[in-house]
């Protein structure tokens, strides 16, 4: 179809509006184009650091692991040696006194690591979650970036 039959079945006026209508829809997806550019390059970011964070986590995770596999030890290799100075001293009721505040002190300690140790894991946990979610919400999302780069004729 010719221009001049275009003519015929619209005023320039309509014409005019169309094509000033069709230029500010072209600027919108050219803007709505590089607003899905900087959301990507944001994800990518935020990818970055939650990876960045899981590994961190992982590291304390491990951390803790080996801090609780050490207090454990400590405390079996303390009950040992508790266990013979009981044989060898038994009577003396002095150190027995000594022995039982030491015990006790180790008992609060191991109490209060155990309590950190759980604040810690909650505070893993919840990491996790986040985690999880913005890995969700990236999925979800990814699918509509790609819908919309098409539309805007970014990629095919």
């Amino acid at each position: 179809m010719s221009k001049k039959d275009i003519e015929g079945l619209a005023t320039k006026e309509d014409i005019d509006s169309l094509t000033e209508k069709l230029s500010s829809n072209t600027k919108k997806i050219d803007s709505l184009g590089e607003q899905v550019i900087l959301n990507a390059n944001k994800i990518d970011t935020l990818s970055e650091k939650v990876i960045s964070n899981t590994n961190k986590i992982n590291s304390l995770t491990e951390n803790v692991s080996v801090l609780s596999k050490n207090l454990d030890t400590l405390a079996s290799i303390t009950k040992k040696r508790f266990d013979e100075i009981d044989e060898k001293f038994e009577g003396i009721d002095i150190r027995f006194n000594n022995i039982d505040k030491t015990l006790f002190s180790i008992d609060s300690t191991l109490t209060d690591v155990n309590s950190r140790l759980k604040k810690v894991e909650g505070k893993i946990e919840i990491i996790e979650i986040d985690y999880n979610t913005i890995k969700t919400e990236f999925q979800n999302i990814e699918p509509r970036i790609i819908k919309l780069e098409q539309n805007a004729g970014i990629t095919s």
